[in-house]
């Protein structure tokens, strides 16, 4: 199949946002399209276009809107980071990396300790780019360890 040669020799990148997204050269984009819902996840998948292919990398810039509410808004931001590593977990290959998004909070070390399970190395990374006051940091997963779908499940 011409299409799984292409993947496979030159890759492809695949993005949604809730947003409006600018034309990227070569890139598959899905603009005003909510991760959260199965069927654009499922969306998501069919670039694909078989069960063979999986993803070397998630990336998860994902974040909700903030409330001002402490508390609800690391909930909130934890929960979109689950499902983006829920999603890494069950369509990526053995060897690949996750990059999520998170505030700072008492919630993050829970989620960083799951990702390490997963990944043979972890890290946290505050971008430069990031104020200083800002509480954003991003978890590094790389080398995916591999997992069978009953355990994905089990992720919180």
């Amino acid at each position: 199949n011409n299409q799984i040669n292409f993947y496979l020799t030159l890759g492809i990148v695949v993005a949604c946002d809730l947003l409006d997204i600018e034309p990227v050269a070569g890139a598959i984009l899905f603009s005003r399209c909510d991760f959260t819902l199965v069927k654009n996840q499922e969306k998501i998948l069919k670039v694909l276009g078989t069960d063979f292919l999986k993803f070397d990398a998630v990336l998860s810039d994902m974040a909700p809107n903030a409330s001002g509410q402490r508390q609800l808004d690391q909930d909130r931001i934890i929960n979109l980071s689950y499902l983006a590593l829920r999603f890494a977990l069950l369509h990526s290959y053995k060897g690949a990396n996750f990059v999520t998004k998170v505030w700072t909070g008492p919630r993050v070390d829970n989620l960083a300790n799951d990702v390490q399970k997963y990944y043979t190395n972890f890290e946290r990374v505050k971008p430069k780019s990031s104020r200083k006051e800002s509480g954003e940091i991003y978890l590094v997963g790389r080398d995916f360890k591999g997992i069978k779908e009953m355990q994905a499940d089990n992720v919180s």
